[in-house]
């Protein structure tokens, strides 16, 4: 057998065990962590160096690289670079399908890292985009946008909402919080990390999502940093819907969660690192997921 044939067969195996030992921890519905080495159990990464080589009219892509040099957990973490680009997105993504669990609740683990000095997420002034590093529940719908997800800034990582009924005119979501975009939201202003935030050093979240599509919705996030042990709840919203809904109050099941570095016109490059992602069914789980 040829020895790149045995790298393959290899490769397969790492993946078979490290996928076995993640349907065997208690608690846990996915485990996106990159400890075996390549961007398994994740679809194939949307990025230049994978499946989108060439960009298009409105999204040039970036790179997406198993880092072993900065691991928040494990062996490997996620690296996502993007270009500068002032024409339109620039996006570079892990993908995964799921089935929306309406009524229940997902528990999510994250870590998020970039080094010391002035990050600064590239974006021009004008739009006021940090750059999404997750998104729960990506569903769509209407002008598209996701559901719930992640935004770092320079000194702060805002949690972003567009949920309820989709619509036709500006802002396209029933409801809205996205506390960069002032006039736009109509919720309250939601800090995963508040500001200020530190930088060279790995940030953990855990994020609770209870999926519904009427006001029994609830979000909560716990923020701390490596090597701490107490949490700190530093989000927190209910009463509202955290599903996306058409005017009938249709939805598809079929819904994503995704890891990245995505964000509007640019001017200049950008690099983020994202670890320990996990999808739990208890807080235990999820927050025992990280270091």
């Amino acid at each position: 057998m040829s020895l790149r044939r045995w790298a393959v067969v290899a490769a397969v195996l790492t993946a078979a065990v490290a996928g076995a030992q993640a349907a065997a921890t208690p608690g846990i519905l996915f485990d996106g962590g990159l400890d075996h080495g390549t961007y398994t159990p994740w679809s194939t990464p949307q990025c230049h160096n994978y499946a989108n080589p060439s960009d298009s009219s409105t999204t040039h892509f970036g790179n997406f690289y198993v880092d072993r040099q900065h691991a928040g957990e494990g062996t490997y973490g996620a690296e996502f670079t993007l270009p500068a680009w002032p024409g339109g997105k620039t996006r570079c993504q892990l993908i995964t399908h799921r089935t929306i669990d309406v009524g229940h609740d997902d528990y999510y683990s994250l870590m998020f890292y970039v080094p010391p000095g002035g990050f600064q997420p590239g974006t021009t002034p004008d739009t006021n985009w940090g750059v999404s590093i997750a998104e729960f529940n990506f569903q769509n719908l209407g002008r598209g946008g996701p559901t719930i997800s992640l935004q770092a800034h320079r000194n702060h990582v805002t949690l972003v909402l567009q949920t309820g009924v989709v619509t036709k005119s500006f802002p396209f979501h029933q409801y809205r919080s996205n506390a960069d975009l002032g006039g736009s939201s109509n919720l309250p202003a939601l800090y995963a990390i508040p500001p200020p935030m530190k930088k060279g050093v790995w940030h953990e979240l855990v994020v609770r999502c209870h999926w519904a599509t009427d006001k029994t919705g609830k979000v909560v996030v716990w923020h701390r940093l490596k090597g701490e042990t107490r949490w700190t709840r530093t989000a927190s919203l209910s009463g509202y819907p955290t599903l996306q809904v058409n005017p009938d109050g249709s939805y598809d099941e079929d819904t994503l969660d995704v890891i990245q570095a995505y964000r509007g016109p640019s001017l200049a490059p950008v690099t983020v690192w994202v670890d320990g992602f996990a999808r739990a069914s208890t807080w235990a789980a999820a927050a025992a997921n990280l270091p």
